[in-house]
């Protein structure tokens, strides 16, 4: 049984590992396509010399070359996010009843909209519902 306003659950914000497509994957594309851009500039750079190719694919390669260059220069993604460290929530129970078991212990993951933790069910009053046959209805 639980008062309203009783401390059922603590949720500790321990982030997890990071996914695999940020930080240090988004670095290493980054860091490839660095690279290919580098080696287009200097094609470019060439032909332009031969008089092969317009000065505007040049200058396209340029761009690009400058552009992958400073997404290699972003500092990588800390982790976790000094965001995510913030103060742990409470989980309150919001009205005075019965407390089903927990479908959630320590240590478990638990999404926001989509964990179950628990139920609360009202003691007072309680509302019975029940069809007597036609026969002991009049003895009721």
């Amino acid at each position: 049984m639980v008062k309203a306003g009783d401390l059922l659950f603590v949720i500790d914000r321990v982030p997890t590992a990071p996914p695999m497509t940020g930080g240090a994957a988004q670095l290493e594309r980054a860091r490839a396509s660095a690279k290919l851009a580098e080696e287009q500039y200097k094609r470019a750079e060439a032909l332009v010399k031969t008089a092969r190719s317009r000065s505007d694919t040049y200058d396209t390669r340029s761009a690009a070359l400058g552009q992958s260059s400073a997404d290699c220069m972003r500092p990588e993604r800390r982790w976790p996010p000094p965001s995510s460290i913030s103060t742990s929530p409470r989980w309150r129970s919001p009205i005075a009843g019965r407390v089903s078991r927990a479908l959630a212990d320590a240590r478990n993951l638990v999404q926001a909209d989509q964990t179950v933790l628990t139920s609360v069910v009202s003691q007072d009053p309680v509302y019975v519902y029940f069809q007597p046959d036609e026969y002991s209805l009049p003895a009721l």
